[in-house]
């Protein structure tokens, strides 16, 4: 696990300077979260290095249509919560993700959702747990998982199902502060008109952070290759990116200081037949089918009719590691572009190509952060 460390700790230092907002989270009775990392239920770190996070998101509390919770391990869970407590950690659970967000709509409309904050605060009771995050990315958006329920009504239901999570919360658990986080695209939640959010000030009175996921911004969905998570927009007609998803929700009225932006332990290969090494361009075609990414990527498909399985192409840092691609072995050529603040590599005789974050994006992303005064940085995912 040293290298996934490394990152961790050089977020860790640039991050701890004046707490990043200068003690914003030391007035506040559940204390600082200024470098969040997930833990996800597949795949649990045996060694844990608690002493350089400040709060632990576990993935994924899947809802069913009735919210019933399932697709974890309440063993693991707990496990994790023990340790992380015995550190002074608090730990949140991720409800929803990719494909378990598809009765979301349904859950928080005014005819369910009483019945499925219940089960959330029951949840919180049960386990200790120190927040809840929810993983909604797309309401009232075609850009989830094609068998999503969706309606016209799904931004304004989710605030008042936050509303109402947040109240309950508060009178069921006493004895510290439950705080609520949102894991979110980079832009805003769509309004009624299925654009983009003007205005989501209103969120920030029940969501203490919000959670921007500032990586799969590129990848096999685009015509040309570009990277996996840009802190800065690419060009080339590719919108999208860190800063700007940042901005966005700054705009829309969400405070800075409540902000987290995204850093991914992983990225994204595909197969490039020009020798983008030789160019330095590598905004160019790439090759089709979707190649598997490292060993740890398994062809698979959405639960949705008619889905079709696929490799995703994500390559974990722990890969980037073991097969020389930092150093320039084995055939891979590294590069740094300073313009997006990403790493990426080629090799010429397998003409493939991988976008990522390293130590010195991760150095630039947390940097960034902090002078922008954002709530901090978060990880996806801590096992890679």
């Amino acid at each position: 696990m040293r290298h996934q460390y490394s990152l961790v700790r050089i977020i860790l230092a640039v991050l701890i300077a004046a707490t990043l907002t200068g003690c914003v989270f030391a007035a506040k009775p559940y204390g600082k979260h200024s470098l969040i990392t997930y833990v996800v239920d597949w795949e649990v770190p045996s060694n844990i290095a608690w002493g350089k996070i400040d709060h632990a998101i576990y993935s994924f509390a899947e809802p069913n249509s009735k919210g019933q919770l399932g697709s974890f391990s309440a063993s693991s869970l707990s496990k994790v919560i023990k340790e992380a407590h015995a550190h002074g950690v608090g730990v949140s659970l991720a409800v929803g993700g990719w494909t378990g967000s598809k009765y979301f709509s349904h859950l928080v409309d005014s005819t369910h959702r009483a019945g499925f904050v219940n089960t959330l605060v029951n949840t919180v009771k049960h386990y200790d747990l120190d927040g809840i995050n929810i993983d909604w990315e797309f309401p009232n958006s075609a850009d989830g998982m094609a068998c999503n329920a969706r309606s016209s009504k799904d931004t304004a239901n989710y605030y008042s199902f936050l509303q109402l999570l947040r109240k309950k919360l508060d009178q069921a658990v006493k004895n510290k502060k439950v705080i609520l986080t949102a894991a979110t695209a980079t832009l805003p939640f769509n309004d009624a008109s299925g654009n983009p959010s003007k205005s989501v000030a209103e969120f920030s009175k029940v969501l203490d952070y919000v959670l921007i996921m500032s990586y799969d911004i590129n990848g096999s969905w685009n015509t040309i290759a570009a990277p996996n998570s840009p802190l800065f927009e690419p060009g080339h007609g590719l919108p999208g990116s860190g800063s700007s998803g940042v901005a966005a929700w700054k705009k829309a009225g969400f405070p800075a200081d409540r902000l987290h932006l995204g850093i991914p332990f992983y990225g994204w290969t595909t197969k490039i037949k020009t020798n983008v090494a030789k160019t330095g361009d590598f905004y160019v075609p790439f090759e089709s089918p979707q190649i598997k990414g490292d060993q740890y990527d398994t062809s698979s498909a959405d639960p949705c009719k008619g889905a079709t399985a696929s490799y995703s192409g994500d390559m974990q840092y722990r890969s980037v590691v073991a097969d020389g691609i930092l150093s320039s072995k084995n055939g891979w050529k590294y590069f740094y572009d300073k313009h997006t603040a990403t790493a990426w590599s080629y090799n010429q005789k397998k003409q493939q190509w991988v976008t990522f974050d390293d130590t010195h994006s991760a150095n630039v992303k947390a940097k960034w952060a902090k002078q922008n005064k954002l709530a901090g940085v978060m990880i996806w995912s801590l096992e890679m």
